[in-house]
């Protein structure tokens, strides 16, 4: 992989020199810029050589990096819907606090705002329960 990494490389330099010789636009002629090919020295190779090895060992650590994530994903779907059916549990249970606070406050609410109707409410009560159990 290496060695045809280097090619890439070598051949992608070599282009990008050609390129840089002629303005956007122009027609490259191919047989005039055949010494371009020839200009290649052993410092090139080696940076060619370097530029490859450090392509291929970050492309490593990238595709060990995304099979290690996979693999804890994969790992985690399980918890994650528990996770998801603790969190709605508990949502649920927020609301009904927040309601059973509401109703309350509301009911407190409307006692203090009319009296009258909560006594009367209060004594059709009253006169609903036994008469052991009604208040003197």
């Amino acid at each position: 992989m290496r060695y045809f990494t280097e090619i890439g490389l070598f051949v992608f330099d070599r282009w990008q020199q050609i390129a840089d010789d002629h303005a956007d636009g122009d027609v490259i002629d191919e047989i005039a810029c055949d010494h371009r090919w020839d200009e290649c020295t052993e410092q090139d190779l080696h940076n060619f050589k370097r530029r490859s090895n450090d392509l291929v060992k970050s492309e490593v650590k990238r595709l060990r990096a995304l099979a290690f994530a996979q693999y804890w994903a994969s790992r985690l779907d399980s918890i994650s819907s528990v996770a998801k059916g603790v969190n709605w549990f508990l949502m649920e249970a927020f609301r009904g606090f927040v309601g059973a606070i509401g109703i309350l406050i509301f009911g407190l609410l409307f006692l203090y705002a009319a009296p009258s109707v909560s006594k009367a409410f209060r004594a059709a009560i009253d006169d609903l329960a036994p008469q052991a159990t009604r208040p003197n």
